[in-house]
């Protein structure tokens, strides 16, 4: 696997480690046990596909099927399973924590509540009471087959699902000339649920593909019933994933010319105004405020997208830290005609741009650098929280900003923060600053 393939699969197995700390897929062949009467249970299976036979000690025996689900007792109390569960078929079951299904309940609006289910003493009864959750699942999680060649999401549709690959591999590209391979285990598509946004890519088989689409309601469902820090997470991965694209894209540009600068050496200095867009393939480049560092430029990133893309003098400097820089630039004309030509590519490069000035806009305001270890993230974060409430607002950052930059433009101070913002909650507590 490449470097691309590495970085992307990463990006996008996000949601499904996520996922998997309360719901797994299990495979299981024709004759198989999925567990057996007096074992210990604490979970849960969804019968996805196939079919099973359910038998006690006392002779009873009842089979199950798509759209059943099975273990339900262990949910409700801490006694050992009162039977066996056998594959008649070969058989795709979800396996659902107690700790998820009460997150389930809680957020339903059908008012269910463990206290009510506890009372279930029949299977009868506890499937009605269960019955919200099993329909919650199968309308929202179907099997998908495709034969080799064929295309799961198109470049440019709209985005009301995304797909967890069980079997085959595939091949997303863009037409900017992204491409990279993902296989089982991996997800494709929660970009566009998450950025609510037109498909930025198009998903092709490479080999004949099965796996299951998840609908855009549930996965919605599943934000609101995980931990509050969830979504955050989520959206800085997919913000990863589309940084990590425009890198590629960028350094697979032909007409780049190669430059290489020393240590110490002024790539721009305040009042500047770029002539082209850097892009450092190796070494280390800082980014100075009144000579305190506001970031710290790496391989692969951009430098100069802020003169160039607002067309505007620097506001700060930035000089090589490394023994040497090795550095590609873009000329103007190509580095516009590249962003006039990719919406998602202009938007991922202005949201680099903006979230480096709120940075920037920090260490105006603070006299020191840009944090990074906890004691002076957290000092800082208290100083930008004028409000002492342990959030920082829109107000907060457009006071920020203002006090480095006048001119600054509201619609920009909404759009740094919301690039900041990742969970989308309005207001921006500490773990997210940190992640800055």
């Amino acid at each position: 696997v490449n470097d691309t393939d590495s970085e992307e699969s990463l990006s996008l197995s996000a949601f499904s480690n996520l996922l998997a700390e309360n719901m797994q897929n299990f495979f299981f062949k024709k004759g198989d046990i999925v567990y057996s009467e007096g074992d210990k249970g604490c979970d849960m299976f969804f019968i996805n596909s196939g079919v099973v036979e359910v038998n006690t000690e006392d002779g009873f025996r009842t089979t199950l099927k798509q759209g059943d689900f099975v273990g339900e007792g262990a949910l409700l109390s801490n006694k050992p399973r009162s039977g066996t569960v056998t594959c008649i078929t070969p058989v795709h079951a979800i396996k659902i924590t107690k700790d998820y299904f009460e997150k389930y309940l809680k957020s339903s609006d059908s008012g269910l509540s463990l206290k009510m289910l506890e009372k279930c003493k029949d299977r009868a009864t506890s499937r009605t009471m269960f019955s919200g959750f099993s329909d919650l699942l199968s309308e929202n999680m179907k099997n998908e087959s495709y034969d080799k060649g064929a295309v799961i999401f198109q470049e440019g549709e709209e985005g009301n699902d995304m797909f967890f690959i069980n079997e085959g591999i595939v091949e997303v590209t863009n037409k900017d000339g992204f491409r990279a391979t993902l296989k089982q285990g991996d997800f494709v598509g929660e970009g566009a649920l998450l950025s609510k946004k037109r498909r930025s890519a198009t998903v092709t088989c490479l080999s004949p593909v099965k796996g299951m689409k998840i609908a855009k309601d549930y996965f919605d469902k599943y934000m609101a019933m995980s931990d509050s820090d969830l979504s955050s997470k989520m959206h800085e991965k997919n913000k990863e994933r589309e940084l990590s694209r425009t890198k590629i894209i960028l350094r697979k540009q032909k007409n780049l010319r190669p430059r290489e600068v020393s240590e110490g050496q002024v790539l721009y200095k305040e009042g500047d105004q770029m002539e082209n867009l850097l892009i450092l393939l190796d070494g280390a480049v800082d980014v100075d405020i009144d000579n305190r560092r506001a970031y710290r430029i790496k391989p692969g990133d951009i430098i100069g997208g802020y003169s160039l893309f607002f067309e505007r003098p620097f506001n700060a400097a930035a000089h090589c830290i490394s023994k040497s820089c090795n550095i590609v630039e873009l000329e103007p004309k190509s580095f516009h005609n590249l962003l006039d030509s990719s919406p998602t590519l202009k938007r991922s490069i202005r949201e680099i741009c903006l979230k480096r000035e709120f940075q920037k806009a920090v260490v105006f305001e603070t006299k020191r650098e840009f944090p990074t270890d906890v004691h002076q993230l957290r000092k800082t974060f208290t100083e930008i929280d004028k409000n002492n409430n342990g959030a920082i607002s829109l107000a907060d950052v457009a006071r920020l900003m203002k006090n480095m930059n006048p001119n600054i433009t509201e619609e920009e101070i909404r759009e740094i923060f919301q690039s900041i913002d990742l969970g989308n909650r309005g207001s921006i507590n500490f773990e997210t600053f940190c992640r800055q």
